[in-house]
């Protein structure tokens, strides 16, 4: 029997329902309006485009700035990439035919020119290179080879700022004294780096250098060591700077969130959110803004983070530290789900897997046991985390090397150098490199004292919070019998 409370109770209930159904009734209707508007206003656009084909009377490139300014209004997404699909192609090739028109229109006077005697090499070199920058605008050369190309012949005399921009790509990784040098060749610079990935190779040790430092008057001879400190710190060291920090310094542009001059690219492309969240809590101060989706669970076959336990037995050779068991078991491991990764991404095996490790001695034994297995020419990349510096894979297996005998600290711990001096994010270098690698799945094989989650202060130890997490799973199809 229905009480009085009750029939109130589902009155209430029927009024809610009736509310919520008319709010989604205004939601649909209006999204359904703004997605008709947002379709009228495309069509009109793209409608003006094929209009001006030909010649554009003034009336026309009115209209097609309203509707533009109309289809902004409705998604300002769309219209970039209309953009990128109709104007700023024409616009690349309308310049190409340009500047192809303008290489033969020189070519031709410089054919009638000749070359004239007294003339400075360095005038008629440049000239030349001007001329082939109509064909082909973007030279691309190391820092050890730049000032060589850009010097005139016969006087070799640099070609001070004919370099209208200067791009330097990898820039954490320069040593500041064999790129500055050339920065005196253009007028303006581009610095690209991250300096919380690999380091500079250093070739001067400090002592030498602080040396120089004093003997060039740069810092004082009896404040050497406390001046030469805060100059390690700023980077311009030539034994522990880089020259992506050294761009930081003289940048006159600053993203206060980032912690340093320059600007962070937040934009994340590459790894799944998964991946990229060790990445910010580790290094990036949870800037980094993961573009990717998660990929659900039934359409995996590998998960974000994964690990396998393997009881096996490190050694140190002339080569450095190395365990073939875990070299012998990873690459096993990689020869029974070969098949299932090829098929899952429909690429073959050189395309999907890299391994990597701290030590070349293990990298020795990968590439041998790669050969074993899969071949000669198996075209797997194994080696170290520089080995991979820029690169991208789907699939990055870890092989820490260590065993459980192992006492004290851990090559992939840090603490690092350079321009992140005093930074405690420096000691993430090598595993931000290694997991930032991977676009789908990170996998390490090997004794897993280091990623003790306990240890969440270090590097490895914050890794172990994710491998053993939410997105962590263990590996337990090992092929224990494999010789």
């Amino acid at each position: 029997m229905e009480t009085p409370a009750v029939a109130a109770r589902l009155a209430a209930l029927r009024r809610e329902a009736a509310d919520a159904a008319a709010v989604c009734a205004a939601a649909v209707g209006r999204a359904q309006r703004e997605w008709t508007d947002w379709t009228a206003c495309r069509q009109k656009v793209e409608g003006l485009i094929n209009e001006l084909r030909e010649e554009a009377s003034e009336d026309q490139r009115r209209r097609l700035a309203e509707a533009v300014i109309e289809l902004w209004r409705a998604d300002g997404g769309g219209v970039e990439a209309l953009a990128d699909m109709v104007w700023r192609e024409r616009a690349f090739r309308t310049a190409m035919h340009y500047w192809e028109a303008s290489y033969l229109l020189e070519m031709e006077s410089a054919t009638g020119r000749g070359h004239k005697r007294g003339e400075d090499p360095a005038h008629t070199w440049e000239r030349s290179l001007r001329r082939s920058a109509m064909l082909a605008p973007c030279l691309a050369a190391t820092f050890y080879m730049l000032p060589k190309f850009f010097r005139a012949p016969v006087s070799d005399k640099p070609l001070w700022g004919v370099i209208d921009l200067l791009v330097g790509d990898e820039s954490g990784q320069v040593p500041p004294e064999k790129a500055v040098a050339s920065f005196a060749l253009a007028r303006r610079a581009f610095v690209v780096g991250d300096v919380f990935q690999i380091e500079p190779v250093w070739s001067v040790p400090a002592a030498v250098d602080a040396a120089n430092a004093a003997t060039s008057g740069l810092i004082s001879r009896v404040r050497a060591q406390m001046e030469w400190s805060a100059r390690e710190r700023q980077a311009v060291s030539a034994s522990a700077g880089n020259l992506m920090a050294l761009a930081q310094q003289a940048s006159v542009l600053s993203d206060v969130e980032s912690g340093g001059g320059g600007l962070l690219l937040t934009e994340h492309r590459r790894c799944v959110p998964e991946l990229v969240r060790f990445c910010n809590e580790g290094v990036y101060r949870g800037q980094l803004l993961p573009l990717r989706r998660s990929v659900p669970k039934e359409k995996r076959i590998l998960p974000p983070f994964g690990y396998a336990r393997l009881p096996c037995h490190a050694e140190t050779r002339r080569g450095g530290r190395c365990n073939p068991e875990e070299a012998r078991m990873i690459v096993a491991w990689l020869q029974r789900r070969r098949g299932e990764i090829e098929v899952h991404y429909k690429k073959p095996l050189r395309e999907l897997v890299a391994v990597v490790t701290p030590f070349r001695a293990q990298k020795a034994a990968l590439l041998r046991e790669l050969a074993k297995r899969f071949g000669p020419d198996h075209g797997v990349t194994a080696g170290t985390v520089h080995a991979l510096q820029g690169a991208e894979i789907p699939i990055v297996l870890f092989s820490p090397v260590y065993d459980e005998t192992h006492r004290g600290t851990f090559f992939f711990n840090g603490p690092g150098a350079g321009g992140s001096a005093g930074d405690p994010r420096r000691a993430f270098q090598m595993l931000n490199v290694a997991v930032s690698r991977a676009q789908d799945t990170f996998l390490i094989f090997g004794c897993l004292d280091a990623f003790d989650p306990g240890r969440r202060e270090t590097p490895a130890g914050k890794l172990g919070e994710h491998l053993f997490g939410e997105h962590g799973t263990e590996i337990v199809d090992l092929p224990w019998d494999c010789t």
